[in-house]
């Protein structure tokens, strides 16, 4: 008999600790405990920071370029201290560090690791082009900022034909914290010889979590008891809800200069062209479109989805894929099993995808263009997307 997914089920176990994340609540108490520190810390006063399952990130400037397209070895030209050039991805350093378990492990020595973080690129971004690169999130370290605080790297990339320039400060990206909140009982079968929980684990347990969904019909049970809602319909293929291209989008267009980020909402008309993909699109090198859904998404505050593009381990769809094929691998490897957006607890609206690829990239309408990892929160978030306080954007949005 198919149940609804559990945190706390022992039985669902992973070497890596990407089945669970934090919500809202989770975080927060997180941070009270000690087993996430941000260094400064946050503003208090600040609702925004902490979304329903996430914690926005601001960046400080960027470190290191490199191209995207592996055929192309040359760097690019460095024109910004906190620039995202066209075509490349970036070591970019965030305003704070955040390290996971730093003062709970100093006072349990070599204890058990619980967590670890993972970023997103805020949708903002993602629709210009950019996007959070398969490196993923760099290690946190200490390093002098001025005289006041201390950094994260992340990763961010930017597959559009645009320089963007950030503000020191301006949000750039979104940080889970994945939990396993049976580490206690794994690290003390290893260095004990037996396995019993301690009383950190306890107190990660209590933390509020939810639970990655792999089961098509627990998928199915979910919707089907109206914890989200897809129109027209749902549809799950290997764990994942898989989404379709529509016959609606445009893409970006290169304007003069080095642009700021700032100012992309009045931009928007010059940076918009309508294409026609009825007939199949090519995706040019550079060239970042947006792709309406067919499918439009309402959530409960118990469902979140993290979707990624461009899988190359498993062939969801063979159609418009010949860019992950034979040398044109090569030009990819940047570009495959992305993480590619997330959608929050409580979001109700239409939804766009970005799909991203060298060596000729079809698009059709009808064609899978994104696959959305589902996570299950039993207690829910405190404050889902559109709560008058965390600054919610696209609520009830009606247009990509």
């Amino acid at each position: 008999m198919v149940s609804l997914p559990n945190p706390l089920d022992n039985r669902v176990r992973s070497y890596y600790p990407s089945r669970r994340i934090l919500n809202d609540r989770g975080i927060k108490k997180a941070l009270e405990s000690g087993y996430i520190e941000i260094l400064p810390t946050i503003d208090p006063s600040d609702t925004t920071r902490i979304q329903p399952a996430t914690l926005d990130v601001k960046i400080a400037e960027v470190d290191e370029i490199n191209r995207l397209d592996n055929f192309q070895h040359e760097r690019p030209n460095w024109i910004g201290l906190r620039v995202i050039h066209a075509g490349s991805w970036v070591e970019a350093a965030l305003t704070e560090t955040v390290l996971i378990n730093h003062e709970r492990l100093n006072k349990e020595p070599k204890g058990p690791q619980f967590m670890l973080h993972s970023a997103e690129a805020r949708s903002s971004f993602c629709r210009l082009g950019g996007f959070m690169g398969n490196s993923g999130l760099g290690r946190s370290y200490l390093q002098r900022w001025g005289d006041k605080s201390v950094y994260t790297p992340i990763n961010p990339g930017n597959f559009g034909p645009n320089h963007w320039e950030f503000a020191f400060g301006e949000r750039i990206a979104q940080m889970f914290f994945f939990v396993d909140p049976f580490a206690d009982l794994s690290f003390t079968s290893m260095h004990e010889g037996c396995c019993h929980a301690l009383p950190s684990g306890d107190e990660v347990r209590s933390f509020e979590m939810g639970i990655e969904v792999q089961e098509n019909l627990q998928i199915k049970l979910l919707h089907d008891k109206g914890f989200f809602e897809v129109a027209p319909k749902l549809v799950w293929f290997q764990g994942y809800v898989q989404v379709h291209a529509s016959d609606e989008a445009y893409r970006i267009r290169k304007l003069d200069g080095v642009l700021k980020f700032s100012d992309r909402d009045a931009l928007k008309d010059e940076l918009r062209e309508s294409i026609d993909i009825r007939n199949g699109y090519t995706i040019q090198p550079n060239e970042s479109i947006v792709v309406k859904t067919l499918e439009r998404f309402k959530l409960s505050p118990h469902i979140g989805i993290r979707f990624w593009d461009n899988f190359s381990s498993r062939r969801f769809c063979k159609r418009g894929y010949d860019h992950l094929q034979g040398m044109t691998w090569l030009r990819n490897t940047n570009l495959v099993e992305l993480t590619d957006g997330w959608i929050d607890p409580g979001y109700e609206g239409v939804f766009g995808r970005q799909p991203k690829g060298y060596g000729g990239r079809v698009i059709r309408p009808g064609d899978a263009i994104g696959w959305g990892q589902v996570f299950f929160f039993p207690t829910g978030v405190e404050k889902p997307y559109g709560s008058k306080d965390l600054g919610s954007q696209h609520q009830e949005k009606k247009q990509i």
